[in-house]
């Protein structure tokens, strides 16, 4: 058995279970809103229902999107990552997507528009 390589190595350090839950989340409410007749989906604590869980209500992730030049902890970095790799996710998809801060509080929604 041999040791993983670096690729390998930050794939895992990104957690790639939460990146696929985010995805997930991300999913149903385009599906859903798709159902209505619409063109655009809010995932967040501002969306309705409110998303309660996820990247969106993380302190790290908004505080590494929101300023990635006074956040460069590992942990920051990580959270830039997962969510680089959830835009690139549904960006290859067609969608665009862009976050906006919620309530001016350390939490921001997915905007995703097709």
């Amino acid at each position: 058995m041999s040791f993983f390589n670096a690729k390998e190595a930050a794939a895992t350090a990104n957690n790639r279970t939460e990146i696929l839950k985010e995805i997930n989340r991300i999913e149903a409410a385009i599906m859903t809103a798709v159902d209505s007749g619409q063109k655009e989906a809010t995932i967040g604590p501002g969306a309705t229902p409110p998303v309660v869980e996820g990247f969106t209500n993380s302190s790290t992730h908004y505080n590494a999107y929101s300023d990635p030049l006074n956040n460069q902890t590992d942990a920051h970095n990580v959270a830039r990552a997962q969510m680089n790799e959830v835009i690139g996710n549904f960006q290859r998809l067609g969608y665009t997507v862009r976050r906006e801060q919620y309530n001016n509080l350390n939490q921001f929604n997915w905007i995703v528009k097709w």
